[in-house]
């Protein structure tokens, strides 16, 4: 089983999460298709008046996104001296949110939060990373944030600031998956994902599209897929279900950032000394969000151990193939799309 280095005692902060509620008045939308408050100026501390801002996280949002969130604007006010007030909403598309300025700050944790942008967007595509290690140093290099950041100034005057880990599908199968032609005429269970759909039709499989994992997993014991893609959390839940000759292989094919993005308005009004304390702060949430979901992943695989079932790592070879026969965008592409592809050349070869 392949283990993940981190502190020991991050594994306990999933308990800390049950206590913690978000800081100052909840401006969460009531209704379906409603949206969070607008910044506004309050009352300040000494009769003036504070800037108050939003930092929006998908309405269904896991928990412990949730607590990164409300922390980060907890410890802004330190930076800041109070000065930047800045509450957590729920939206139903955090994306539109910034887009629109209405929100200053965001996490975005979904492939489809992304589209908006290109080269964004190519920070989850499928079969680009080898693990968290591989994805933390290239979706957070020097380079892939400059060239991120040079692109969603123009387009959209935003600012990438981090992207953190949160967990990854592998593949459940009945057959080897170390090289790309084991895929020849199997059936994959994958996610609704044009993408993903495609990157598996070029193996050779016929790709069968399953929204959730559990979905995944009945084709799988059915017999109407060959292999499925599944979390660790369901094959710790539904493991005991399978057969001797089945392997999960750690392909890490299915990893989508969770990306902290700025209003550009927001963050160049800060001081030079502000926005150090926010590379400092983004540095922190890593333990926070990239170690409580290893420290996850790390109990899901000690409990899948026992499973009667082969563990793989090796997946370079079909990894490789994917990305080796990438199209080049043509003339017409725009240069956003361009960008995107150079984006990911660079990013595979760190």
């Amino acid at each position: 089983m392949r283990r993940f280095g981190m502190l020991a005692a991050l594994t306990a902060l999933c308990l800390l999460l049950g206590g913690c509620k978000a800081a100052g008045r909840s401006l969460a939308p009531s209704g379906p298709g409603s949206e969070p408050a607008q910044a506004q100026d309050v009352p300040g501390p000494n009769g003036g008046a504070e800037e108050e801002y939003l930092f929006v996280i998908s309405r269904d949002a896991p928990e412990l996104v949730r607590f990164a969130a409300t922390y980060f604007c907890e410890e802004l006010a330190m930076i800041t001296d109070s000065a930047v007030r800045m509450t957590v909403a729920g939206s139903i598309a955090p994306d539109a949110e910034l887009v629109t300025g209405r929100a200053q700050m965001a996490f975005l944790n979904k492939k489809r939060q992304f589209e908006f942008s290109p080269p964004l967007a190519a920070t989850a595509l499928p079969f680009l990373y080898s693990g968290y290690r591989n994805f933390t140093m290239r979706a957070n290099s020097p380079t892939t944030l400059e060239l991120l950041e040079r692109s969603l100034r123009e387009s959209h005057k935003m600012v990438p600031l981090a992207a953190y880990y949160q967990g990854s599908r592998h593949l459940l199968s009945h057959f080897s998956v170390e090289q790309y032609g084991n895929f020849e005429n199997e059936r994959v269970a994958v996610s609704d994902d044009a993408e993903m759909v495609s990157a598996f039709t070029f193996l050779g499989a016929e790709a069968v599209v399953a929204d959730t994992d559990g979905e995944r997993f009945d084709l799988f014991l059915s017999g109407e897929a060959s292999a499925a893609e599944l979390s660790l959390d369901e094959l710790a839940a539904r493991g005991g279900e399978l057969d001797s000759d089945t392997a999960y292989t750690f392909s890490s094919h299915s990893l989508v950032p969770v990306w902290l993005i700025a209003g550009e308005a927001f963050y160049d009004s800060l001081t030079d000394a502000q926005r150090a304390g926010v590379a400092e702060l983004c540095a922190y949430i890593t333990n926070l969000l990239d170690n409580g979901y290893v420290a996850r992943e790390t109990e899901l695989e000690d409990a899948a151990a026992n499973l009667n079932i082969t563990f793989n790592t090796e997946f370079s070879s079909v990894r490789n193939r994917v990305f080796n026969v990438m199209p080049v965008p043509g003339a017409d592409a725009g240069a956003a799309k361009k960008l995107a592809r150079d984006l990911v050349e660079v990013m595979r070869r760190l």
